[in-house]
C-alpha cells in the first residue's frame, strides 16, 4: 500500500538532509530538495506492506528540524497522533 506523509522545515534552502522510519525501520535517507515554488512543503511516497493494528512513520531532521504533516494512505488522509496511526 502507498504511505504518503507531508513534511516540513523551515532550513528549506539549504537543502538540509532526513530520515524517514516506519516502525522503527529505516525507510529513507535523503537530502530535502525542493522547488522555489514549493518552499517548505514536500510529500514523501513508499510502497509498504504493513501490518494491521499500530503502525508509526516518523522523520529525523540530520542537519535541520523537520515537521510530520498530514498522512496518506492510497493518496486519502488518515488519522495519526505523532505519527501513529492505524490500519
Amino acid at each position: 500500500m502507498k504511505l504518503s506523509c507531508d513534511m516540513y522545515t523551515e532550513s528549506w534552502k539549504d537543502n538540509p538532509s532526513y530520515r524517514i522510519f516506519v516502525n522503527g525501520e529505516l525507510m529513507a535517507e535523503r537530502v530535502y530538495f525542493v522547488p522555489e515554488n514549493k518552499k517548505g512543503h514536500y510529500r514523501y511516497h513508499n510502497d509498504l506492506d504493513l501490518p494491521a493494528g499500530d503502525n508509526a512513520i516518523s522523520i529525523q531532521g540530520i542537519n535541520a528540524e523537520f515537521t510530520l504533516g498530514k498522512l496518506y494512505i492510497e493518496d486519502k488522509p488518515i488519522e495519526h497522533e505523532h505519527g501513529v496511526f492505524k490500519i
